[in-house]
């Protein structure tokens, strides 16, 4: 196996293992997305496929503006769903960046010892 590879799966086991200790966490706001889409889906009477695409396109920071809210408790909605995600994907991020400085970490330290 080459050592890309390796180094991948290296980073796929960090990300998991980092993924355990708050797995609650993130099942919690996806939960919280999709009771939000189904909120939205009443608030602004649209089907609630295309309020779960708007409710995770808001929380993703894409916003391409083809789904816009019309009603005051539907902005204020988004509001509350852009926050959750750039929590939600914050984390995520973060667990990534973990896991690559793990590697890197031993890395160094197998280089340091040959």
């Amino acid at each position: 196996m080459r050592k890309s590879d390796e180094e991948f799966f290296e980073f796929v086991k960090q990300f998991v293992i980092c993924l355990r200790h708050i797995w609650l966490v993130i099942v919690v706001m996806f939960l919280s997305l999709f009771l939000t889409a189904v909120f939205i889906s009443f608030v602004e009477a649209m089907p609630p496929g295309r309020a779960i695409y708007f409710t995770f396109i808001t929380a993703l920071a894409v916003c391409y503006g083809d789904v816009t809210p019309a009603t005051v408790t539907g902005k204020i909605t988004s509001v509350f769903v852009g926050f959750v995600g750039m929590v939600l994907f914050g984390i995520i991020v973060g667990i990534s960046t973990r896991a690559v400085l793990v590697i890197m970490h031993s890395s160094e330290l197998e280089d340091s010892e040959n």
